[in-house]
């Protein structure tokens, strides 16, 4: 069934459709989220966050500031997006709920993770033990183990507290929220826990965001015409911009408290801004619902073609490489997506996903967290 825009709706009279209950059909707006997120992650691993990481460029040169400056938006953003098309009521239960959960991000996590860390091992890069990948944080893959965490407690918690869904996305975001201010934090990060505390309130609120009509229904809402709605969210963008651009300056500042809380503004009126912008392109889209596969893979492609053109070209700058190793890096995930999904067990295992007999083989259009 194809999804209807928000903007179409005639107004608050009309069938309201939230993100989450629409997850059946595609959301051009959501994928287009989805694309914008994968395209900032990308290039986040092209050029390194650090002077020895990526393209090895200092903290003071142009390329690296402008990475850095949405670094408290880009995955504060996936974790946005996970939250808005997430359902905590499944049909099935909770139980089966967690287990699929546990098939769509953990196996990929494992499988692929695995594949990365024998690729690094063999250039004799110095890395974690390989047994440590299912229970400890790995490179991104971290991402991942945080988000079945914040899913499982979402299901765990709605049900205790008898399916007030939005009960639970509240005490879970701001319980996260606090711990991430002040609380301690864990040691061993077991499973990822200090990144599902840093994310919870932005799949909380996505979550919160995507049962909230007034952010879907413009006609029903306060704010009125669409181009007034979007005039706040382009200025809102505006400001997490220039203040994501101004820590760029300031790396000796990170850990500190007043950090943290900017890290809780920067993605929290981030996810607003995009939300009330609601950018939509159908090519970006086509890129977001290849995002989990991008997500998985990206490494692999950006990390290989830096390595050979390094070789081949001693002298190449890192302003050359910068566009294609982010090219190459969006583009490579996606042909391994359609060869994964050509077979049920490379399905499984590289994408999380149990082909059902004639339907998705080698299309690998797999969003990032399913939404049941």
């Amino acid at each position: 069934m194809a999804s209807v825009s928000p903007a179409d709706w005639p107004g608050p009279a009309a069938s309201f459709q939230t993100p989450s209950r629409a997850a059946a059909g595609r959301r051009t707006d959501i994928d287009t989220l989805r694309a914008l997120a994968c395209i900032a992650l990308v290039s986040y691993h092209v050029v390194g966050s650090t002077p020895s990481s990526g393209l090895e460029l200092p903290y003071d040169h142009w390329l690296s500031m402008l990475n850095r400056t949405p670094m408290d938006l880009r995955m504060q953003l996936f974790s946005f997006i996970s939250g808005l098309v997430f359902i905590a009521t499944p049909s099935r239960g909770a139980g089966a709920a967690v287990g699929a959960k546990a098939r769509r991000l953990l196996v990929p996590m494992l499988c692929v993770g695995a594949l990365f860390w024998g690729l690094r091992e063999g250039m004799g890069i110095d890395q974690q033990p390989l047994w440590s990948i299912p229970f400890l944080p790995y490179e991104h893959y971290w991402f991942l183990q945080s988000t079945f965490l914040l899913m499982a407690l979402m299901l765990g918690l709605t049900q205790v507290l008898g399916g007030r869904d939005r009960l639970a996305a509240g005490l879970i975001g701001a319980g996260a929220a606090v711990l991430w201010l002040v609380g301690p934090r864990a040691a061993p990060d077991l499973m990822s826990l200090n990144g599902a505390i840093k994310l919870g309130p932005f799949f909380c609120g996505g979550y919160l965001a995507a049962r909230w009509p007034l952010l879907w229904s413009w006609r029903s809402s306060p704010l009125g015409a669409v181009p007034a709605g979007r005039g706040i969210g382009l200025g809102l963008l505006a400001a997490v911009l220039l203040a994501g651009s101004v820590l760029a300056v300031l790396p000796d500042a990170q850990g500190t408290t007043w950090r943290r809380a900017m890290t809780l503004w920067i993605g929290g009126a981030g996810c607003l801004a995009l939300v009330l912008v609601r950018p939509r392109s159908r090519a970006l889209a086509r890129l977001g619902r290849q995002s989990y596969a991008i997500y998985l893979f990206h490494v692999f492609f950006t990390a290989g073609l830096r390595e050979l053109c390094l070789a081949t070209f001693p002298h190449v700058t890192a302003e050359a490489l910068w566009l294609p190793c982010l090219a190459l890096g969006l583009a490579g995930p996606v042909l391994v997506a359609r060869m994964a999904a050509v077979h049920p067990l490379s399905a499984l295992l590289f994408l999380g996903v149990r082909l059902r007999r004639g339907a998705g083989r080698g299309r690998g259009d797999l969003g990032p967290v399913p939404a049941e």
